[in-house]
Order: C-alpha cells, then sequence, then structure tokens
C-alpha cells in the first residue's frame, strides 16, 4: 500500500507549482492574441522551480487581469537555429 501512495502523492504534488485559472477561467477564441514576453536576467537551470525576468509588466495591452506574480504558469521557450530578417515586410511587420 505505501509503495503505491509514493508515486500518487507525487503525482499530485506536481500541481503545486504552476496556479492554473489562479484568476479565474480564461477562455481564448480563434482570434485573440494572447502573446507577452520578456527576457531572463540569467540562463535558467534545469530543474529551477525560480525565474528572474526583465519585467514583469506583461500587460501592456490588458490581454490578462494584472502584471506577472508569482505562482503564475508561464510558457518558457528557447528559440534555435532560427536566421532573423530585420526587414520590414507587409505580412509580418
Amino acid at each position: 500500500m505505501r509503495i503505491a501512495f509514493i508515486p500518487l502523492f507525487c503525482l499530485f504534488a506536481l500541481g503545486i507549482y504552476g496556479q492554473r485559472e489562479k484568476d479565474g477561467a480564461k477562455s481564448v477564441t480563434g482570434t485573440e492574441v494572447v502573446n507577452e514576453y520578456t527576457t531572463l536576467t540569467a540562463d535558467a537551470t534545469a530543474g529551477s522551480t525560480v525565474i528572474t525576468v526583465s519585467s514583469n509588466n506583461l500587460n501592456a495591452n490588458g490581454r490578462f487581469s494584472g502584471a506577472l506574480e508569482p505562482g503564475d504558469l508561464v510558457l518558457l521557450i528557447q528559440i534555435q537555429g532560427a536566421t532573423i530578417n530585420g526587414q520590414l515586410h507587409p505580412t509580418f511587420g
């Protein structure tokens, strides 16, 4: 019985880190843009539960109820192998 309890406890303990719907449910329509972004001030180490960002004011367009706060659920991505064209283009800026 104890052996079955330990994996079950570990599975439920994962939910304490990111607080989904902390500010209420967010329904996104097919045309709604929810992108807001910032950069990290230092590299994030594997397994780290804390990151430091350049700016927590990620609500410039009023898409969320407030600025980024501790406990908010975020998506971190690292783009690699991309070529950036800085020239303006009529379809993407």
